[in-house]
Formats: C-alpha cells, structure tokens, sequence
C-alpha cells in the first residue's frame, strides 16, 4: 500500500508523540501528498487530482504529488474495484447502501465500520458543513436519507452549520461563520479550507456549541 521510502516506519508511526511537524521534516510523512500526481491509469487523468466541487479543487490539488505515500498500484486497485463493486450512495445514488461484495482489502474494512446497517432508537441530530474539505457533506445527506426510510419520523434532524437561521441553532451558525470570515480575511480561502475541520469545528466542540452526534464516514 505505501512507497517503498515511507514503508519501513509506517506501522509503529501512528500514534506518536512525537509532533507532526518532526516526522515531515524526518521524511517519515508526507505533509500532504497521499497520492502520486501521475494518473494510475488513462481512465483517471481526471481524477488526478479531482476538480469537482470547484471550490475545493485547491484542497484536493494538495493531495497529490510527487513525495506521495501511497502505491499507484493501490490506488488503482481501489478505484477499479470501487467500480467493479460501487457505493449504492457515491458517485451515483442508487440503493444508497454500501458495496455489495468489495475485493479491496480497505474497502472491505470501510463496510464493516459502515454505519448503513445501524438505525438509533434515540433522537440524533446530525450535524456537518457543506464547505468541510474533510468530510463532505454527502455523507451527512447520504444519512439522512438513509434514515428516512429506516427510523419513525422525527428522530432524525440535520443541522448544515455553514447555513444560517437554522432554529435553534442560528447562532452558533453566525459564530461559525464569523470564525470562517477571519480566517478569510486574515489568511485566505485556502488556510480557511485547512483549518475548517480540525480547527474550526474543534474550536465550536471545545467550547461546547457542538455536543453531536457526527458521522465521519
């Protein structure tokens, strides 16, 4: 799965408590590249690196290059399979529910912790942005669809925090938004893109706007 320059450390690399910034500067991690910016195959020219949604291309740009850490043979191997064995919900629609019998050995992984086959007995409010580069907002909708038709009415609601107005929740949308907009202001689009994730929404759950339930994947 990994370049032969990152695979010896791999195993024993995470957790750590060694800082991140250390293991870049040591060549143990790429800061960003996961994968090559050479196309595995013909078929994914386009996707090397994706471009759609627009406004996250320069997040997804960064994942690619030469210093990458995984296998182009793998990453081929996981896209052919994902179109061999498809996500009944991603890219297109359909029974919205995992692949039926995936051979990669991580998409096998993924269905097993999928949440597709989990309906709460208690109320859960799902909450997600629409903007998160980290977790798209598809699997907060993916969800939510999924749940319509598997849980009574009402117990189920969905809480997009890069809306506004949302009862009762405007104004932890406002402060979100304001975050968001200094961010912009101070640092640009793309520190916003970076920090929206593991900054942002970490600064709202610390400070306890966001006591949720929230589903990563």
């Amino acid at each position: 799965m990994f370049e032969p320059s990152f695979a010896p450390d791999i195993a024993g690399l995470l957790p750590s408590t060694t800082p991140i910034s250390e293991l870049y500067s040591e060549g143990k991690l790429p800061e960003s590249e996961l994968f090559s910016s050479t196309p595995p195959s013909s078929a994914w020219v386009a996707d090397t690196p994706p471009t759609q949604p627009a406004f996250l291309a320069p997040i997804f740009a960064m994942g690619f290059g030469t210093d990458n850490l995984i296998l182009n043979s793998y990453r081929l191997d996981y896209l052919n399979d994902a179109v061999s064995a498809p996500d009944g919900g991603f890219p297109t629609v359909t029974d919205g529910l995992p692949p039926a019998n995936p051979t990669n050995a991580l998409r096998k992984d993924l269905k097993t912790n999928d949440l597709r086959d989990w309906t709460p007995n208690v109320p859960v409010l799902l909450c997600g942005g629409d903007e998160d580069p980290t977790v798209l907002y598809f699997n907060t909708e993916l969800m939510q669809d999924y749940w319509t038709s598997h849980v009574p009415a009402g117990t189920v609601a969905v809480l997009d925090i890069d809306a506004s107005g949302t009862a009762p929740y405007a104004t932890i949308q406002t402060a979100f938004a304001a975050a968001k907009d200094l961010v912009l202001s101070t640092q640009g689009e793309e520190a916003m893109l970076e920090l929206y994730h593991a900054g942002l929404v970490a600064m709202l759950r610390s400070r306890g706007f966001l006591p949720t339930l929230r589903f990563a994947r």
